[in-house]
């Protein structure tokens, strides 16, 4: 066994000029190895100027291991120069290991057939969500963390690479740190894809990019055969004079472009579904490259942090490659699912030593190509009128309509990794985490009947683009009815939004009721009613979740939706001027609740809560009941 400073290792690897490149294209430096703990901050930092805090190794003597016994000739060249550890491997854990990365486990680390059921962010596409290695609580912690990035970044359209990376980071670094690493990323101009348009013309480039000779003839020539099929006679798809473009080896080769064509779906199997235009499916290889094995898409990730996004497009160039074996003239274009094939289960990239071997025998390829590509993709995209939201090429976990938080409700799991530790980024003058409360804030509800409530909520603009916010709490400012209201105006001042949740819970913390408020609260005549139709009354304990919404059926008093005046306030007038559908008294300790004509609600408290019941006949009742806690919940923009 040799021994060689790890600081050395670091020196070869970090150091300005070409010599980085040529190291992290060729050393290899195994997923298992110490130094990953702080490998890819440190390359952050070194490219960009960052200042990312990272994780101390463990070893006393900061030393890195290796041996010639398992090294052929080229690596024991390379590591004369560079040793490292070949050998040296950790437990399996998927999240916040002490030293390295996980031994891999026998699973296929993705589908390449179904979308992942991690759903519900909006930065994400739901074709491109690996996990790899990450076990039930690191992919908790990564769907908090992607939530944590919308959060802190409210400009950001669409980064569907974004769960990818963070995925990788959490193999070797604490879910702090491995924010703190992709938010770094997410602000450097051209690394990260961050909006739809962009995305667009990633995907479309390839073709471009093969049409100049980086694909092979091959690849180029069996896309064309397929697209001459595709379209019909006298189609109008193709258009355009045919284009002459230089080759690598400067032989002159004409070409035909044709102008894209947008396929709109808007359901969830539609958007999925595999588009028969060839040229979407080659676009498919901006996901494939994210599903290499993992092994392979590690020391790729390490070439991505020193050379950008060309390592990308080259690892792209070459599953077309092998895509295309696979790929016959005659045959109908299944280039997409190829695409898939080729990056997971193809012997060159089971072997990550033979894969970055290959991307790099790509001659001549340099990112002049790259932005022509794209320059010609950006001509060609606004030929698309009235380009839709989603299509074949962008689909968003969250569809456009669909509401945010009831796809949130989907994740289970992530409340638990939010209280178990906090998951903002600290130390780092500029990264550090914007400061915003959890995402749930009040005390009394939970995820899933949070979910329930939003459900019901008619207002999509509230629902789509607004975040909840504790406004008032009787366990922190008292039981005072006037504070209530002057909270909530406050509130309703500075945030632009009228509307509130109300959450009541009972003195035996059993039940819990509410009501979704459409107006502002606000003390008036005890003969004045406001709000509107959105206003609705809900049980949430016992269970099953149940609300009543506005019966809307024109009969006298069925329009009486919020009172209050300095004594009390009311949600739902009720039955023959008796007790509301919900009422709080003025020390917020004693409430009733009755059967609400507006809503046609019954009485929201269980038996064994109600202090005093009343029988209104026809199985109806009204009740008073003592209350334990008060909460009320506002809402507010993303952005602030």
């Amino acid at each position: 066994m040799h021994l060689i400073p790890r600081e050395v290792v670091e020196r070869k690897l970090l150091e300005t000029g070409s010599q980085p490149k040529t190291f992290a294209r060729m050393c290899l430096i195994p997923v298992s190895h110490p130094i990953r703990k702080q490998l890819w901050p440190r390359l952050i930092n070194l490219r960009f100027g960052t200042s990312l805090a990272t994780s101390q190794l463990e070893q006393p003597a900061q030393i890195v291991h290796y041996s010639f016994a398992v090294l052929g000739y080229l690596e024991v060249r390379l590591l004369l120069l560079f040793p490292l550890s070949l050998c040296m491997v950790t437990q399996p854990d998927g999240t916040d290991a002490s030293v390295g990365a996980p031994t891999p486990c026998p699973s296929s680390h993705h589908s390449s057939d179904t979308p992942s059921s991690l759903t519900g962010y909006e930065l994400a596409d739901r074709r491109l969500q690996p996990t790899y290695w990450l076990n039930a609580r690191g992919r908790a912690t990564l769907l908090s963390l992607m939530h944590e990035v919308s959060l802190s970044r409210p400009e950001l359209v669409y980064a569907p690479q974004a769960w990818a990376v963070l995925a990788l980071l959490l193999h070797f670094h604490p879910a702090a740190e491995a924010l703190a690493c992709l938010l770094a990323l997410l602000d450097q101009p051209d690394l990260l894809v961050q909006s739809k348009a962009d995305w667009r013309a990633v995907c479309l480039a390839m073709e471009h990019l093969g049409a100049a000779g980086f694909a092979g003839s091959r690849a180029i020539g069996i896309l064309r055969h397929h697209q001459a099929a595709f379209q019909s006679p006298g189609s109008p798809n193709r258009k355009g004079e045919p284009e002459t473009v230089t080759t690598p080896d400067n032989q002159k080769r004409t070409l035909t472009t044709s102008t894209a064509t947008t396929t709109t779906t808007t359901t969830d199997d539609e958007v999925l579904a595999l588009d028969p235009n060839p040229r979407y499916q080659l676009a498919t290889w901006a996901v494939a490259v994210w599903l290499l094995p993992f092994e392979c898409i590690v020391p790729l990730f390490d070439c991505f942090l020193v050379e950008g996004p060309k390592v990308l497009y080259r690892a792209g160039l070459l599953l077309w490659r092998l895509a295309s074996k696979s790929e016959k003239p005659g045959s109908n274009c299944d280039l997409a699912n190829h695409l898939i094939k080729a990056a997971t289960t193809s012997a060159v990239t089971s072997d990550s030593r033979i894969f970055l071997r290959k991307i790099y025998n790509i001659r001549r390829f340099s990112k002049t190509h790259i932005q022509v590509a794209l320059s010609k993709v950006v001509k060609m995209l606004p030929s698309n009128a009235g380009l839709e939201l989603v299509d074949c090429l962008v689909v968003p976990c969250v569809l456009p309509g669909q509401r945010t938080y009831t796809a949130f409700g989907q994740v289970k799991a992530e409340l638990a990794a939010k209280g178990r530790s906090s998951l903002r980024p600290r130390g780092s003058p500029a990264h550090n985490s914007v400061g915003r409360g959890p995402l749930l804030p009040s005390s009394l509800i939970s995820a899933d009947e949070f979910s329930f409530l939003i459900a019901g909520i008619a207002d999509e603009t509230l629902v789509q683009a607004y975040l909840p916010t504790l406004i008032f709490s009787s366990s922190t400012d008292g039981v005072s009815l006037n504070t209530l209201f002057q909270r909530c105006a406050d509130h309703a001042e500075t945030s632009g939004r009228p509307e509130t949740i109300l959450l009541v819970r009972t003195a035996s913390g059993h039940g819990l009721v509410g009501a979704f408020c459409s107006q502002v609260w606000q003390a008036g005549n005890e003969f004045s009613y406001y709000g509107n139709g959105h206003t609705f009354l809900f049980r949430l304990r016992p269970g099953p979740p149940r609300l009543w919404k506005w019966c809307m059926d024109g009969a006298h008093g069925t329009d009486r939706f919020q009172r209050a005046t300095a004594r009390f306030l009311e949600v739902g007038g009720g039955l023959d001027a008796g007790p509301a559908g919900l009422r709080l008294e003025t020390g917020l300790e004693m409430a009733q609740s009755g059967p609400s004509p507006t809503f046609n609600s019954e009485c929201l408290i269980a038996p064994e809560d109600r202090e005093m019941q009343s029988d209104l006949g026809e199985g109806k009742v009204y009740c008073h009941f003592r209350v334990s806690l008060v909460e009320v919940l506002g809402f507010k923009s993303a952005a602030f």
